[in-house]
């Protein structure tokens, strides 16, 4: 059998003269990478969606110009890093209040990330805003 061109997910058997016959076969899957000592690199990490309506117009808008906040936005929203230890993140740098009280919640509930999404429903763990 020879191997065709593309991703590897057939193979082609000669058939006669006029040409090759393509037969499905599974899909190649690549080894997991390990770290040194057997753990595996990658890991599932936890994430808080709320509206964005959670923090202010202004804060939101200006989340990643904040020393003490790592934020990304995006077309519906803000994906923003929750440190260890919110609280002494706040101490070092600026951290706008409305959001360190969020990111205190996230971290005791173990979330990494908050995902702030226009669509994300209100929690009324929080105030909100009109924006």
């Amino acid at each position: 059998m020879h191997e065709g061109p593309g991703s590897g997910n057939f193979r082609f058997t000669p058939r006669g003269v006029f040409g090759a016959q393509a037969t499905p076969t599974a899909p190649r899957i690549p080894a997991r990478r390990k770290a040194v000592g057997g753990e595996v690199l990658s890991r599932i990490r936890k994430f808080l969606d709320l509206s964005n309506r959670h923090l202010p117009a202004n804060v939101a808008y200006s989340l990643s110009t904040y020393d003490g906040v790592t934020a990304h936005e995006f077309t519906l929203g803000w994906l923003v890093w929750v440190p260890p230890d919110p609280q002494a993140r706040a101490a070092e740098a600026y951290v706008p209040a409305e959001l360190l009280r969020i990111q205190r919640f996230a971290r005791a509930r173990d979330c990494d990330y908050l995902l702030f999404d226009r669509d994300a429903p209100l929690s009324a763990n929080f105030p909100f805003w009109e924006w």
